[in-house]
């Protein structure tokens, strides 16, 4: 008796799973997928209607209508299961109708991101609700990953000769069809964001704060003058940062020495960085595809976009090189990684910083060839940067802080509450290491930390121990107080996205060398084409809604929307500008406000009106002057000390009038309390007379030339 019910019990526990094996592979699964068609053709088809979808606002007949969408869909889902199931019949002599629903569901899951999709079309939900719109973005790439894993499963390829035929062909071709598509890559990145940032800049959506520093460094640099500024405190650029790749780089303004060069000498440099993660994936996975798509994924990451365009930096500057010097690390390749380390350290002072990081990876490595690596890195970059802040930059701190410098103290203000230096951030993190985790851990944090990590898939925290390379950076953006730090639209990203790219192969081979496969029941090699492909559907829809390949209400290049075509309006405005540029003399001295400083940034003497330094020239635009500088400005216009020569709208040419001789020297507050003499021209005794420009930047301890009055801190 007890034997009988016991087999009944096994029966009936069999038959109910075998019910609800039935129930998810008949019902539930073409249901959702019945449900996702039917609401995103309804969505296609009524795209007008989107803000209303996502707010739940239809009116009834709309709904009844969307229920018909749904009908129709479910009909169309159950008459393809039916035929698949018949023609496998008729094909194989088979009935398995488990096997193929299953197939089925897995097949059609990418349906299932329809509706997530029909959100992230709706206007402005990219800036109204990025977390949201992160959220829905890992959805959908989310439910893609079953599609991509039975597309990718192992298939058995042709026998004997065929086999050997086929693999010949493939082993002949790859290489260079993998080559073909990184160059197409880094040719269609380069033309796309160079006609952008040039058309952008002919918009006068540049500025002099930082394009035009840039474009002076360069000019500076190949008349003698390496890193001179005349627009940056202390007349040097090493008061800000310390960055000769410029001058290696210098010699390239005199094919055209103007800012639209740098514009595009920054696009292809950041292009040139595909080659690197190419060989970088494909040294780690063994796979050219992987090489390809992780070149994709950089290129169309909004932090990479927001670099790029935001003006020129030498930050942007940085993953190239770093790169490159990743790869031949991974090869072994000593001799080579020496000069990349060299040139990452020529980059910017604190690139050091970035590369002992580096170096740690390195010796968490096996063998001495990889350790002695590593300690060579940190040595000599931890040298470099010793001796770069004593005996190059003005100041030895590393928040660079002296009355020579411009301090970036301010980056980190909350952390810095008594005082500029280091030394009080270093005592913030000591003393109240809770108070710097409730800045680390804030949600426009955790949102940015998500729009780096999800292009990606989060797969660079499990590269282990590569993660350590992030820890810079990460500490960098996260401590920072100043907004524009844990951004994607500026330069700062740089510290993390080289490493993030580089990661992700290493977390691949990890994932597909260990049990995850397996417990998955899983071919490894499947696993990791499906990963990829689902970091290629969550880079193209991040760039979709945050980068800025698609225009969007989120991407900005810096602190301003990017203009994508110029109007008429500002075609004639720039075509003015030119025109009014051609009056000025190449060797002519120049003061110019912010908006036009980038136009007329390549010539010896230029300066920032705030600086008041005494020119010949006097650039200006209207919506620039502000406050007590516009009141001493049409002072000097009231008496004739410049003269307007001419103007477009709100962009006006000045010539600075000669000095009257033997004229008294008065301040301008003083000439100001007295009446006016008409015809009277005297130039302003405030504006200094013209310095030597400086070849070296002012020496610690010691006052340099007159120092210019500040003229914003200039972005790190």
């Amino acid at each position: 008796m007890r034997h009988h019910t016991s087999d009944e019990r096994g029966s009936f526990e069999l038959a109910m799973a075998r019910v609800a094996a039935a129930f998810r592979l008949w019902l539930v699964g073409p249901a959702l997928v019945a449900v996702a068609l039917g609401a995103t053709t309804w969505a296609l088809g009524h795209r007008a209607r989107l803000d209303a979808i996502t707010k739940n606002a239809l009116s009834e007949p709309e709904r009844q209508q969307a229920l018909w969408y749904l009908a129709a869909a479910a009909g169309a889902v159950a008459g393809l299961y039916a035929a698949v199931v018949v023609v496998r019949r008729l094909l194989s002599g088979l009935w398995r109708p488990a096997a193929t629903a299953a197939n089925l569901n897995r097949l059609l899951a990418f349906c299932l991101a329809g509706p997530f999709l029909v959100f992230l079309a709706s206007a402005r939900i990219e800036s109204s609700s990025p977390a949201l719109c992160l959220l829905l973005i890992a959805c959908a790439g989310a439910l893609c990953t079953p599609t991509l894993l039975l597309l990718l499963r192992p298939r058995p390829g042709p026998a004997g000769p065929a086999r050997a035929g086929w693999q010949k062909l493939r082993e002949r071709g790859a290489p260079a069809l993998a080559a073909l598509a990184v160059l197409a890559l880094m040719a269609a990145y380069s033309v796309f964001f160079s006609r952008l940032s040039i058309v952008n800049h002919q918009a006068l959506g540049t500025r002099t704060i930082d394009l035009g520093y840039y474009d002076n460094i360069f000019y500076q640099s190949i008349h003698g003058h390496p890193l001179a500024c005349t627009l940056i405190l202390g007349g040097h650029h090493a008061s800000a940062h310390f960055d000769p790749i410029l001058v290696l780089l210098s010699p390239l303004y005199l094919l055209y020495p103007r800012a639209e060069l740098l514009l595009v000498l920054q696009t292809v440099w950041v292009a040139l960085a595909l080659v690197p993660i190419y060989l970088i994936a494909k040294h780690q996975t063994g796979s050219r595809v992987a090489g390809v798509v992780l070149g994709a994924v950089y290129a169309l990451h909004p932090a990479l976009h927001g670099a790029n365009l935001y003006e020129f930096h030498s930050l942007t500057l940085l993953g190239t090189p770093l790169l490159w010097a990743l790869y031949l690390l991974e090869r072994g390749a000593a001799k080579r990684y020496y000069l990349l380390l060299a040139l990452v350290l020529l980059v910017r002072e604190d690139a050091a910083l970035v590369m002992c990081f580096v170096g740690g990876y390195a010796l968490l490595g096996r063998g001495r060839a990889r350790q002695r690596m590593g300690w060579v890195t940190i040595v000599a970059s931890l040298a470099y940067f010793a001796v770069v802040k004593w005996f190059f930059m003005p100041s030895p701190d590393m928040f660079n802080a002296g009355k020579d410098s411009l301090s970036f103290a301010y980056y980190y203000r909350d952390l810095v509450p008594e005082g500029t230096s280091f030394a009080g951030f270093v005592t913030s993190l000591v003393t109240n290491p809770v108070f710097a985790l409730s800045i680390a851990v804030k949600e426009v944090k955790l949102v940015y930390l998500a729009t780096m990590l999800l292009p990606v898939a989060f797969l660079p925290l499990l590269a282990r121990p590569g993660r350590l390379m992030l820890l810079y950076g990460v500490v960098f953006l996260a401590l920072a107080t100043r907004t524009a730090v844990y951004s994607t639209h500026f330069q700062y990203s740089m510290l993390l996205l080289p490493f993030l790219v580089a990661l992700t192969p290493a977390a691949l081979e990890r994932l597909r060398e260990g049990r995850g496969a397996s417990l998955l029941a899983l071919d490894g090699r499947q696993l990791q084409g499906a990963l990829l492909g689902c970091t290629l559907v969550l880079s193209a829809l991040s760039a979709w809604k945050f980068g800025a390949v698609v225009e969007n209400t989120s991407f900005r290049g810096g602190f301003t929307s990017m203009v994508r075509e110029l109007s008429a309006e500002q075609r004639e405005q720039y075509d003015r500008l030119r025109a009014l540029l051609a009056m000025i003399p190449p060797e002519a001295s120049v003061t110019v406000t912010n908006r036009l400083g980038p136009h007329v940034s390549g010539r010896a003497h230029v300066y920032q009106y705030r600086q008041k330094r005494r020119t010949q020239y006097l650039l200006v635009h209207d919506h620039d002057l502000e406050g007590q500088l516009k009141g001493w400005h049409d002072r000097r216009v009231q008496r004739r000390e410049i003269i307007e020569l001419g103007h477009y709208k709100q962009i006006r040419l000045f010539r600075v009038a000669e000095a009257k001789r033997g004229g008294a020297q008065r301040t301008d507050e003083a000439r100001d309390s007295e009446p006016e003499q008409p015809g009277s021209i005297e130039v302003d005794r405030e504006i200094e007379a013209l310095p030597a420009l400086p070849t070296r930047p002012p020496r610690r301890g010691r006052s340099g030339p007159p120092a210019a009055a500040d003229s914003g801190a200039e972005p790190r």
